[in-house]
């Protein structure tokens, strides 16, 4: 079940909210606490049935270990713990990718597992492995199943997050300001959820065409058709992610849960390290608590320091997905961080928009590596982008109406029009600081109803979410 599907918003959403509030009138607080669980699990299991009994085994895995590592702080529980929860992800996700180096290495022939990657199992996995840790340093100490079910589990932020930290949603799941309707937490989850929608449908959705054709004909792309496309797919890209963050975040809120903020105008950032923390925040904590600071963070020497950042991102990369596409982009990162950081060591500076530019162009070049679906595609891009031999205008310029394979150049010319004005609107404000300020007027009402409106009548194609396929 899609956020942006008629099922979620006109019948799933209301009646999870209207039965669990019905039930906390009634002061049946565990059976509404219960009642979320079950929705959240058929929220889950609409996707594939089959993903069901291995996201239950890892509640329950992880339920179980967590007891035994709070009563006896044991680092081998926790061990234990770590391996069964990477175990799982590297089984699920990257089965067929060590098969494929392995053979391509020795020479051998095994045979490809063929695994159906389970929805959403990096994200809950992240969010178990970080429970585990913290239950081992006394920071976690919930022992109650129904509060660690609908902590992981929670439907909002189950399938592409935010990664949600256990101090952040369990306490809320306890606050007996949760059972009462809150009028404004409703208006602020609606707005934000109107948002997050209108950012998917209106322009994550209008620029996927462009970005899919010129993706799947790179061989035969100018080097302005190439740059345009790279630029609409960073468009495109955080206008659907962050798009599913808004609506994640104003659908929880609607139930008095505020999740933690996933974006913050990353595309204001002025160098790399202010990119990453601002772009899916929540994953940027996770790395620097989880992996950054126990590999020895910055208290090892500075060479060790850029090494912890060259290796948390390249594992970065790796959680996004299978491939040496995604260890490029990772490794591009972490190196990028270590370049800033000696820059930073050496005292250097720049002017603010000259770092805003080289930010979003390194961006834009990386996001080569995330998109492609070859690395011959890859080079095809980068080959065109950099290359002036390839840098020639569109052939309408010369009579002709052939751009970006069969588009007509004035569609694609709207196209990159909106993912320019997009770009503006992403720099200029975000969806958290609008609903912060959102006042309920006569004049407001009708500008979200128009919105919901004009996202509605564009609901005729349902397209996943792009961060569904990690």
């Amino acid at each position: 079940m899609l956020f942006n599907s008629v099922e979620y918003i006109f019948f799933f959403l209301p009646f999870v909210f209207f039965t669990t509030f019905i039930l906390n009138r009634y002061n049946r607080f565990t059976a509404a606490k219960l009642f979320l669980i079950l929705a959240s699990l058929f929220f889950y299991a609409w996707w594939n049935p089959v993903y069901l009994p291995i996201m239950l085994g890892s509640i329950l895995f992880n339920y179980g270990f967590s007891l035994g590592i709070q009563k006896y702080q044991s680092k081998i529980l926790l061990i234990l713990a770590l391996v069964g929860n990477i175990g799982l992800l590297v089984y699920y996700k990257y089965a067929d990718f060590l098969i494929a180096n392995f053979n391509a290495i020795f020479g051998t022939q095994i045979s490809f597992l063929h695994l159906l990657l389970p929805l959403a199992i990096s994200f809950y996995t992240f969010q178990t492995i970080a429970y585990q840790v913290d239950c081992y340093k006394g920071i976690a100490q919930n022992k109650n199943f129904i509060d660690f079910a609908l902590f992981i589990s929670f439907f909002p932020q189950l399938i592409a997050g935010p990664i949600v930290h256990h101090k952040e949603l369990i306490p809320q799941l306890n606050d007996p300001k949760l059972k009462k309707i809150n009028l404004e937490n409703i208006s602020k989850g609606i707005v934000l959820f109107v948002i997050g929608l209108a950012k998917k449908v209106l322009i994550a959705d209008s620029l996927s065409t462009l970005v899919a054709q010129g993706y799947s004909n790179t061989g035969v792309l100018s080097g302005l058709e190439a740059w345009l496309t790279a630029f609409a797919f960073i468009i495109q890209m955080y206008y659907d992610f962050s798009g599913y963050s808004d609506m994640a975040l104003g659908a929880a809120r609607i139930f008095n849960i505020h999740l933690p903020i996933n974006f913050n105008a990353p595309y204001r950032a002025t160098n790399l390290q202010d990119f990453w923390r601002r772009w899916h925040m929540t994953l940027s904590q996770f790395l620097r608590d989880y992996i950054y600071i126990p590999l020895g963070g910055n208290r090892k020497g500075f060479s060790r320091q850029l090494l912890n950042a060259f290796m948390v991102f390249f594992i970065g990369g790796l959680w996004h997905g299978a491939g040496w596409l995604f260890a490029i982009w990772g490794a591009m990162h972490g190196a990028g961080m270590a370049i800033h950081g000696l820059w930073k060591k050496c005292g250097f500076s720049m002017p603010k928009y000259l770092g805003w530019a080289i930010t979003l162009l390194f961006w834009t070049v990386s996001m080569v590596f995330f998109r492609a679906p070859t690395l011959a595609d890859a080079k095809n891009m980068l080959t065109k982008m950099f290359n002036p031999n390839t840098f020639m205008l569109p052939e309408i310029l010369k009579g002709k109406h052939l751009v970006f394979g069969a588009r007509q150049w004035d569609d694609a010319l709207w196209l990159l029009l909106l993912a320019a004005g997009a770009l503006a609107l992403a720099i200029y404000r975000n969806s958290n600081e609008i609903a912060d300020r959102f006042r309920f007027t006569k004049k407001t009402a009708i500008l979200m109803a128009i919105l919901f409106m004009a996202v509605i009548g564009n609901l005729t194609k349902i397209s996943e979410f792009l961060y569904f396929q990690f």
